[in-house]
């Protein structure tokens, strides 16, 4: 039985299982902390100290769930590139790992490539809070550093101050 298939499929099984792991990831471990953190609130006496704290910080974990699922979004162009060198470079390391010739080897750094790939399509598809890619956000971070009179040295040297 031959068994290529399964060495030939692995490089877009892996991707499409790091997407699926990408999008399931979101908010899951947020949601599962504030559900633990309600179960346990539940079984305070409601005038102690620790229940009154504990309900503060699962007001808190709610308004920052709120606030990421509002304001969060998809990196998609990292999702892309991801998807293109996890895919692109995967193939290319199953090639040239069947190949019989001295520089099969080259599949080694092909192969670290493509995990890179796989890890910016997790990365990237987990909702987070991200600073949108405008003309605009970039003019207002060189804005802040200030001119750069302010910053390079002055161009008289002491001895010509006279």
């Amino acid at each position: 039985m031959a068994w290529e298939w399964v060495g030939q499929l692995a490089p877009a099984a892996a991707t499409v299982a790091t997407a699926l792991f990408g999008l399931a990831r979101g908010q899951r471990k947020r949601r599962t902390d504030l559900k633990h953190d309600v179960e346990t609130v539940k079984e305070l006496p409601p005038d102690s100290d620790a229940y009154r704290a504990l309900m503060s910080h699962i007001e808190w974990q709610i308004g920052r769930l709120r606030q990421i699922e509002r304001d969060g979004q998809r990196d998609w162009s990292g999702t892309t590139l991801g998807f293109i060198m996890a895919i692109g470079l995967g193939y290319l390391t199953v090639w040239l790992f069947s190949q019989d010739a001295w520089w099969s080897w080259f599949g080694i750094p092909t192969a670290f490539f493509a995990a890179i790939g796989l890890y910016g399509i997790a990365e990237s598809l987990t909702i987070k809070r991200r600073e949108p890619r405008t003309r605009k956000n970039r003019q207002k971070k060189v804005n802040e550093v200030g001119p750069l009179s302010e910053v390079a040295p002055s161009s008289k040297s002491p001895a010509t101050a006279d």
